[in-house]
Parts: C-alpha cells; sequence; structure tokens
C-alpha cells in the first residue's frame, strides 16, 4: 500500500496529469489510490493532502504497532530476569542478614 501512496505523491509533485496517474497506480495497488482519487474527484480536497494523510496514518500505526510489541517485549523480558536475579539476589543478601541480626 505505501509504495503506490508514495509513487502516487511523486507523480503529483512531478506534475504529471491525474489520468496517468490512475493509469500508473491502477497497475501498483488499485484499490487504495482509486478510492482516493476518487474522493479527491468528489470533494475537491487536493490529492496531495489526502495521500499525505493516508501516509501518516500508515505510519502511526505501523508506530503504535512497534510500541506495542516493545512493551510485550519488555514483560517478556522479566521472566528470565526474575529466574535468574531475584535467586542470586536472595542467595547473596539473605545470610547476611541473618546473620546480622543473630549477632
Amino acid at each position: 500500500m505505501r509504495p503506490a501512496m508514495l509513487s502516487g505523491l511523486i507523480c503529483l509533485a512531478a506534475g504529471e496529469p491525474l489520468s496517468k496517474i490512475e493509469a500508473r497506480l491502477a497497475k501498483l495497488d488499485p484499490s487504495v489510490t482509486t478510492d482516493l482519487i476518487e474522493l479527491s474527484k468528489q470533494t475537491g480536497a487536493k490529492l496531495v493532502a489526502l495521500i499525505d494523510s493516508e501516509l501518516e496514518q500508515l505510519n502511526q500505526k505501523l508506530l503504535s504497532e512497534r510500541i506495542e510489541a516493545a512493551r510485550r517485549l519488555s514483560v517478556k523480558l522479566l521472566i528470565p530476569l526474575s529466574l535468574t536475579t531475584l535467586p542470586a539476589f536472595l542467595l547473596l543478601t539473605l545470610p547476611l542478614i541473618i546473620i546480622g541480626f543473630t549477632q
């Protein structure tokens, strides 16, 4: 989806006519780009702004997915940490605390 929109944005920036852009983008990803072109024709909104908006929305979606994956990973990393570090900490500190209380 992204290459088609970027290609459309480049074509628009180069000043290519809308009919040629439609033909070029129909080969790449007809669903999204055709919808954006039709929306632009019906509402009169700039196609560049629509494509920019779509790309920004896609970037935000990908960013939120990666942040969510990083959050899940941080929770998964707590398991080996708690299985190795916590017992070692207890083995090294508890005997010293017990010795300190008994004396």
